[in-house]
């Protein structure tokens, strides 16, 4: 299953209305998913573990589809404007904020054969 790794957030501009984020990433590839299309889903979230024990979201940054083509190792970066006010996420203090990338396959396919049943047919005359 193709993963991705070395995700990196990077946030700027923290004290203006617009504020810029990037994120980037490496998906790695197995040998039979060159060329393959995969659903890619970035979103943000907001880290509450010491608070009441379960992250927020913040929002859904990017879904896309992508193409691995033939390289094993794809490297993606993606960069939106959104409003400071959405990473928001505690009433006080600093807000934690981290990136998680999805990789869905598009075509997900499963195939799987029925036991073999013998039995003679006969020809109606």
């Amino acid at each position: 299953m193709a993963q991705p790794s070395n995700i990196r957030l990077t946030i700027e501009n923290a004290n203006t209305r617009r504020v810029d984020v990037s994120v980037t990433y490496t998906l790695e590839c197995q040998g039979d998913e060159l060329n393959e299309d995969f659903i890619e889903t970035i979103e943000l979230w907001g880290d509450d573990k010491g608070f009441n024990g379960k992250d927020d979201k913040l929002l859904t940054l990017s879904s896309s589809t992508i193409n691995t083509g033939n390289s094993r190792s794809v490297s993606r970066s993606v960069e939106r404007s959104v409003i400071r006010d959405m990473l928001n996420e505690d009433k006080t203090g600093t807000d934690e904020v981290y990136a998680l990338v999805k990789i869905e396959p598009r075509f997900a396919q499963a195939r799987r054969q029925s036991e073999i049943v013998r039995v003679k047919i006969r020809k109606k005359d």
